[in-house]
């Protein structure tokens, strides 16, 4: 993904689609930094960049 700075991060996404009654049907994604999720799990996290 790339910052307004013009500098690049990689991310890990996730996206799902839910029925909400109030609101229909709805997509969301949520994106977290993948070196923060890494550096907060340590080892416990195997994520690959791509």
């Amino acid at each position: 993904m790339r910052k307004a700075d013009g500098t690049y991060i990689s991310v890990l996404d996730h996206g799902r689609i839910v029925d909400s009654v109030r609101n229909g049907r709805v997509f969301y994604v949520m994106i977290m930094e993948l070196n923060a999720l890494q550096r907060h799990y340590g080892d416990c996290l195997e994520l690959v960049e791509k």
